[in-house]
C-alpha cells in the first residue's frame, strides 16, 4: 500500500525502497526465530517489525494530518522506508520493555503515568503515536552511535 499510495511515482526507485523494507522485515523475523534464546532478555537485536511498520504508518498520519505537499511526503517515505529495512537488520539494540519489575516497585507512580500517556494519546492520538514510534526507533541508533564515537576517542587518548 505505501508503494501505491506514494512511492508508484518513483517507478523502480519506489520498487526497491518497498524490496528493501520487505527483506529486512523478513531477515529481522527469521533472526528473531533464530536467536530466541541466545540473546539478552531486555533487548532486541534490531528494530522489530512491528515498531518499523509503526513509525512509517504513524508518519504517514502525521504528515497527512498537517496537510504537508504529497511530492515532499512521498520524499520522505522513501527515504524512511530504506531507513526502516536497515534498522530491521542492524545490530544496534532496542529495549524490549519485558521486564516489568520497575513497574511493581513503584506501582502508584507506573499506574500515574501509564494513565497521564493514555490521556495524551487519547487527546491527540496523531501526534502522540508518532512520537512514540519516532522516539523508539531513532534514540537507540542515535545513543549506538554516540557510545562508538565515545569509546573511539577514548581509544584515541590511550
Amino acid at each position: 500500500m505505501l508503494f501505491k499510495w506514494f512511492l508508484i511515482g518513483y517507478g523502480r526507485i519506489g520498487w526497491a525502497a518497498v524490496f528493501v523494507y520487505l527483506l529486512g522485515a523478513a531477515l529481522r523475523l527469521a533472526r528473531f526465530n533464530v536467536q530466541v534464546n541466545s540473546v539478552e532478555y531486555n533487548k532486541f537485536t534490531g528494530l522489530p517489525s512491528p515498531a518499523a511498520a509503526g513509525t512509517i504508518v504513524s508518519f504517514l498520519f502525521f504528515m497527512t494530518e498537517f496537510s504537508l505537499n504529497p511530492a515532499l511526503i512521498g520524499k520522505i517515505m522513501l527515504v524512511l522506508t530504506v531507513v526502516m529495512g536497515f534498522l530491521m537488520i542492524s545490530n544496534i539494540g532496542y529495549f524490549a520493555m519485558k521486564d516489568f519489575s520497575v513497574f511493581r516497585r513503584r506501582a502508584f507512580e507506573s499506574l500515574l503515568l501509564l494513565l497521564s500517556a493514555l490521556i495524551i494519546i487519547i487527546i491527540k492520538p496523531v501526534e502522540s503515536l508518532f512520537t512514540i514510534f519516532f522516539l523508539y526507533s531513532f534514540v537507540s541508533p542515535l545513543l549506538y552511535f554516540y557510545l562508538v564515537n565515545v569509546k573511539i576517542k577514548k581509544e584515541k587518548r590511550n
